[in-house]
């Protein structure tokens, strides 16, 4: 049996027989992985709260050289997280996040850079310091992290510059057509303030993000092509809310279509 060891941030669980659960789990080191917690939901368990949702935890792992599954051996709680699953607006903004991951990964596959960029948004979340555009900007970059980076340079099509008349995103190319390229495609259309959103949101840090004005319009336009490109990407509807940057509440405050 082998012994691992690393950093994690817990995506979710299932239940098992009796008092088990499968916990996913984001670590820094082994990527996405499922492991096997026994005993976890009894009242007295030896986990605490450590494999709790969004919880940022040290593991010990076990498993069997022919087992698809690991083992939980221990589980030391770095950040709990506790106060985001204490307030539902928060709750709703993180489990979308952890979903779109659960979403967009395979198991065992290294990318330290994603752990790091849900960290860093988890704790942005739970200081109440998060930005408006965290949304755009958290999934921006995962997409990023997971080799589908948008290309907005140029029209993939003619390869010309964009232009002042905006441009559609086609998702089955991850890119966008000009406007004379584009003419009469049903595809979400893209206004030059809206690719410049993005092109900004992938460049900035998180901690400068509120320095960024958009109009209401450029945001939804952007939200509208993300989810345009996960329905492609993933051939399926995620839940999807629209995010309001300009809330009194910032990041975790929806607002329906209007």
């Amino acid at each position: 049996m082998s012994q691992f060891k690393t950093d994690g941030i817990v995506l979710g669980s299932l239940r098992l027989t009796g008092a088990d659960k499968l916990i996913t789990i984001l670590t820094r080191n082994m990527g996405k992985i499922v492991g096997a917690a026994a005993g976890v939901r009894r009242l007295r368990n030896r986990f605490g709260s450590a494999l709790e949702p969004f919880s940022y935890c040290r593991l010990v792992l076990l498993r069997k050289r022919a087992d698809l599954l690991f083992r939980i051996n221990q589980a030391d709680i770095l950040h709990s997280f506790q106060s985001i699953r204490e307030n539902m607006e928060q709750v709703e903004l993180a489990s979308w996040m952890v979903n779109l991951i659960k979403a967009f990964t395979a198991e065992e596959i290294p990318n330290p850079g994603l752990f790091q960029h849900l960290l860093i948004c988890l704790e942005a979340i739970e200081k109440k310091n998060a930005p408006g555009l965290l949304p755009a900007y958290f999934e921006l970059h995962l997409l990023k992290y997971v080799g589908y980076q948008p290309k907005l340079d140029r029209c993939i099509k003619c390869q010309g510059p964009l232009g002042k008349d905006g441009c559609c995103f086609l998702p089955s190319a991850g890119g966008v057509l000009c406007a004379r390229c584009g003419d009469g495609s049903p595809e979400p259309l893209l206004s030059p303030g809206a690719v410049a959103l993005i092109q900004h949101l992938l460049k900035a840090d998180l901690s400068v993000l509120s320095r960024l004005k958009p109009s209401l319009r450029q945001v939804y336009e952007v939200q509208d092509m993300l989810k345009v490109y996960d329905h492609y990407l993933l051939e399926k509807k995620l839940h999807y809310r629209r995010y309001n940057p300009f809330s009194p509440d910032d990041s975790v405050r929806s607002l329906s279509k209007p």
